[in-house]
């Protein structure tokens, strides 16, 4: 059976221009002249008039028994052998009606010279992406890049597994006489449990975690990303409420950015899972320990949510790039910005940073970094050769906030500070 059989078509009021068109695609690719088997018309609906030719989807007012009368003669419709129907070899010099609003069968949607029988919706979304996103969505290699090229094995796509033996390891001091802590772990949803599933056998795999018979053991709970995807956090406020404090100072970001002056090259080296970069001191391990419905696993790297991470992986940091601090390098924490007065000496500066994250087998996230630029954001601030202002995104994002309507959502909001 034919496609066609027992539709209808819907015909909506358009511009001259588009049935215009659409006549001419039809005429040109001559649809009508396949054999089509003949159309039942449809049954008259209840209460619907009858009209003269004894048919329906159509008004009384455009009834064509009505309107064969006078010089307009529409010839009748001819049947082929084995009922297909074929089109009249002469239209009707009658001038056709455009714009009508209506439905018809198929079978006379395909006589009509100015029906639309087809379509297609095309919709555009417009949408508001700050700048950081449009610029992810150019497409780059490391090849594409001058001197970054160089060291393809900087910007690895995953973790290798675990890091080297280094000076600075990772430790967890106890306040005296503390007694291991240990919970039972959070109810989670369905898809909760496949992702945790999935994420602790990644870790697994690398070394990151391995199996615990410690004492301790922290509650697990999953974050959502912006993209939607789900951070496996684990919940050590017991843990670092007993730590001692480790004082290592963090660098003021003020301080950091007046280093700046003068720079009108930039590059920015974000590192891949930095945390996940530095070794926990052996006999610490088992402090790192959490307990899930799939069993008691340690961390062997530096887990987020650990109090004291970021004073030991700046210190790290530090000892590295110590010689270029502040001459063409700035650090926090996991984010390097080299900073440069001419095209010659950031090219010279930048292979220097590079082959020191090779020297340390340290690895950076190649999708967040930028290089060569004359306009950077870094720290909540944008930077130029002009000098720096604050970043618009951060001020919009303060703007926009909602109001607070608790105590947690205060603490929320001047968290920002």
């Amino acid at each position: 059976m034919s496609a066609w059989a027992g539709r209808t078509a819907t015909v909506t009021r358009g511009s001259m221009q588009c049935l215009s068109l659409a006549r001419d695609l039809l005429t040109e690719a001559d649809p009508l002249s396949l054999s089509l088997p003949a159309l039942p018309h449809a049954q008259r609906l209840p209460g619907q008039p009858q009209l003269r030719c004894g048919k329906t989807g159509h008004k009384a007012s455009e009834c064509l028994e009505k309107k064969n009368v006078g010089p307009y003669q529409t010839p009748a419709r001819p049947s082929a052998p084995g009922g297909s129907v074929q089109r009249p070899q002469t239209r009707s010099s009658a001038p056709p009606k455009r714009g009508r609003l209506n439905n018809l069968t198929a079978e006379d949607a395909l006589e009509a010279p100015d029906v639309v029988t087809g379509g297609q919706l095309v919709e555009f979304v417009p949408v508001r992406s700050p700048t950081s996103y449009l610029h992810s969505l150019v497409t780059k290699s490391v090849e594409d890049v001058p001197v970054v090229r160089e060291y393809p094995d900087v910007f690895l796509e995953e973790l290798p597994g675990l890091p080297p033996v280094r000076a600075i390891e990772f430790a967890i001091d106890l306040i005296a006489g503390t007694a291991p802590i240990a919970k039972a772990p959070y109810r989670m949803s369905g898809k909760e449990y496949d992702e945790l599933k999935k994420q602790l056998d990644e870790l697994l795999e690398k070394g990151f975690i391995r199996d615990s018979v410690s004492p301790w053991g922290a509650l697990v709970l999953f974050v959502k990303k912006k993209d939607g995807t789900m951070r496996m956090c684990i919940d050590y406020r017991d843990l670092n409420a007993v730590t001692i404090k480790n004082k290592y100072p963090l660098p003021r970001i003020d301080d950091l950015l007046d280093r700046l002056k003068g720079a009108k090259h930039f590059s920015k080296i974000d590192l891949r899972s930095g945390y996940h970069q530095m070794r926990i001191r052996e006999s610490n391990i088992p402090k790192t320990a959490f307990v899930t419905r799939y069993g008691h696993h340690e961390f062997t790297v530096v887990s987020f949510g650990l109090t004291n991470a970021p004073a030991y992986f700046m210190n790290m940091m530090n000892m590295i790039f110590m010689k270029e601090l502040d001459q063409c390098v700035v650090v926090f924490i996991d984010d390097i910005l080299i900073f440069s007065k001419t095209r010659e000496e950031h090219e010279q500066h930048l292979r220097i940073v590079l082959e020191k994250l090779r020297e340390n087998q340290l690895y950076g996230k190649f999708s967040k970094c930028d290089f060569w630029l004359e306009k950077v954001a870094f720290l909540g601030h944008v930077l130029t050769a002009e000098g720096m202002s604050v970043d618009p995104e951060k001020v919009e994002a303060v703007s926009n906030w909602k109001t607070p309507r608790n105590a947690i959502e205060i603490r929320s909001f001047l968290g920002l500070a």
